[in-house]
């Protein structure tokens, strides 16, 4: 068990993401923007938090270059078709400073995600299916199964598998991101991934298409990717979960150090 405080976990839980976005803005596959205090990318792919926009730097700005880059970031997100967009603080003193601006602009703060840091594994159980079985994707054609069925898991859609695909097809094999796809009957049936940066993995995308849900199969790809983590150098394992996974989670031995606050903006 790491023997770190609550607060130098906190602080690992975020940075594995911000090093996420920032990873990923690095990617040939996405468009970015940037401003004197903003930066961030469209992925192409539904969801706020795959669109994001991070505000850091802004101890001294003023509310009228604030506002101002806010309007670039809107103009953006409308020229690039994006329909979700999240944005963070690198500072949470921030949130408080620019909520009632950013709320008049359309924004909407969600701190329903929980920050969570895996502390001591727990027995699971194993997954109510026949023929299971859980495999890295190491091809083209098995990222895009991985595409497919993130997408159909997160109710996304068909439309957007493409860009799922895009995001990272350059990449996959590269070592710093890792795709897995849970499959049953050799069927593809979750999907998870994990992201391994200064000794911090964190688990991204897990998503479980509907006609599987409830049979303890993300559990137990949770738990390979656990141990897949460590085999590649991981010390310190986070990752972020809605409301409806936190239990399955917690049972698992992650334990909620933060809330994951960002404002969103759906583009209308």
């Amino acid at each position: 068990m790491n023997q770190l405080t609550t607060q130098e976990k906190t602080s690992l839980i975020k940075k594995n993401l911000f090093d996420y976005f920032k990873f990923i803005n690095n990617l040939k596959s996405v468009t970015s923007f940037k401003t004197e205090h903003f930066s961030g990318f469209a992925s192409g792919v539904r969801g706020a938090f795959i669109n994001p926009l991070i505000i850091s730097d802004n101890t001294n700005i003023e509310a009228e270059s604030f506002l101002k880059q806010i309007n670039a970031a809107i103009d953006f997100v409308n020229k690039n078709e994006v329909k979700e967009l999240s944005l963070w603080f690198d500072s949470d003193s921030s949130k408080t400073k620019w909520s009632s601006l950013l709320q008049k602009k359309g924004f909407v703060y969600n701190d329903k995600a929980a920050g969570m840091y895996f502390d001591q594994k727990q027995p699971i159980k194993e997954p109510c299916v026949e023929n299971f079985a859980i495999k890295r994707a190491n091809s083209d054609n098995e990222l895009r199964d991985w595409a497919e069925t993130a997408m159909d898991g997160f109710g996304a859609g068909a439309d957007y598998v493409e860009a799922s695909y895009n995001l990272f097809k350059n990449d996959y094999q590269g070592g710093v991101i890792s795709n897995f796809i849970a499959l049953v009957e050799g069927k593809p049936a979750a999907t998870a991934q994990v992201f391994l940066y200064d000794d911090v993995a964190g688990i991204y995308w897990v998503a479980t298409i509907p006609e599987y849900r409830g049979k303890s199969i993300s559990t137990t790809l949770t738990n390979k990717l656990i141990d897949f983590a460590y085999s590649t150098g991981a010390i310190n394992i986070v990752l972020h979960s809605t409301p409806m996974a936190n239990s399955m989670y917690q049972k698992m031995g992650f334990k909620e150090y933060t809330r994951m606050g960002h404002f969103e903006y759906w583009n209308k």
